[in-house]
């Protein structure tokens, strides 16, 4: 007498295997999918890239596109990476009030750093101002910055300037403030985004006020004077 023996097999219940399968194709296409676009701030930056005072222009955009790669390098600034947007105002009033406007109108920049000439500096005023536009600005006059390399430390900070380009000159007086007005802002855009949300215009004009620095210049502070929407470096 042969005996069969049988073997109990259990049935996977249908919805269990869709389940598992509409897993696996999610996991699947969760793999196709782009990665996630970093969040991004713009910045504003208006010097003369041409005309006679062009060398002060090519020394500030130098060094704001040296602080901008350090910063996002680092994960940029409260998770915001910033982009440089540059305008020449050829240190005329006229080219400045054009630039002012272009840059009030694009709601992504936060915050615009320049003229770096008294005169373009007054005429695009009252634009930042009517377009609560945070503009850092210096003394262009009744200050003077010192040249980089007569700073003790400044060595690797001037190989790191000097690397941006091949051909990329000496930094002159206005590397360093713009370097750290870029510097500045990105304090003020983690202060910003602490309490919340994007930063906006507003948020970072409140902000730069409580932000102080202390870097190669010293002790640095962003202070208002006739308006609430223009900050002069205070060392």
């Amino acid at each position: 007498m042969h005996t069969r023996l049988r073997q109990s097999v259990r049935k996977t219940p249908p919805l269990i295997v869709s389940g598992i399968m509409l897993l696996l194709l999610l996991q699947v296409l969760s793999g196709c999918l782009p990665p996630t676009l970093p969040r991004v701030v713009k910045i504003g930056l208006v010097a003369p890239f041409e005309g006679a005072e062009r060398e002060r222009g090519y020394d500030t955009i130098y060094a704001a596109r040296l602080a901008i790669r350090e910063i996002n390098a680092a994960g940029g600034a409260g998770g915001w990476q910033l982009e440089l947007i540059a305008y020449d105002d050829r240190a005329d009033p006229e080219f400045a009030r054009t630039a002012a406007q272009n840059l009030a109108t694009d709601a992504d920049v936060i915050a615009v750093i320049g003229h770096f000439h008294p005169d373009s500096t007054i005429a695009a005023q009252a634009i930042y101002n009517e377009s609560e536009l945070p503009l850092l600005a210096f003394d262009t006059e009744g200050q003077t910055y010192p040249l980089p390399e007569t700073l003790p430390g400044t060595s690797a900070w001037i190989e790191a300037y000097r690397a941006s380009g091949p051909h990329t000159p000496a930094p002159d007086v206005y590397a360093l403030p713009t370097y750290e007005a870029v510097m500045s802002l990105a304090e003020a855009i983690i202060a910003a985004a602490a309490h919340g949300g994007q930063p906006t215009r507003v948020t970072i004009a409140a902000a730069l006020p409580t932000v102080e620095r202390l870097g190669f210049l010293g002790h640095i502070r962003w202070q208002t004077e006739e308006t609430a929407f223009i900050f002069h470096m205070q060392e």
